[in-house]
């Protein structure tokens, strides 16, 4: 199975890592050499993360930068050929037009 990076899982991993090392936000950004409003904002949203950065973060908790990045990986979504994609797309315009029928049949029986 195929794999991605996801920086959605990166912001939870650094989150984690202060919580097991027991420590509030204002230590570890200080221990980590950076911002107390950055360490936060690499908390709570899915951004990029320098390699010095990631670097000093990953010592800072005693993990590898190996370690961490395989806890962020998630497996990729495969992505449907030309001909899957079209039979999606036929199929789900027969949908629209089925909904579409069931709705005007709903308008009309309103009607009366």
């Amino acid at each position: 199975m195929k794999t991605v990076y996801s920086r959605a899982r990166q912001m939870k991993k650094i989150a984690e890592l202060r919580r097991q090392a027991g420590i509030n936000l204002r230590v570890a950004a200080a221990g980590i050499e950076i911002s107390y409003s950055y360490l936060s904002h690499l908390e709570r949203r899915p951004t990029d993360i320098s390699l010095p950065v990631l670097c000093r973060l990953c010592d800072f908790y005693g993990i590898s930068i190996a370690a961490f990045v395989k806890c962020c990986m998630r497996p990729k979504l495969e992505v449907p050929s030309g001909l899957q994609k079209a039979a999606l797309f036929s199929a789900q315009v027969s949908n629209l037009a089925v909904l579409d029928e069931a709705k005007d049949k709903m308008e009309r029986s309103a009607k009366r």
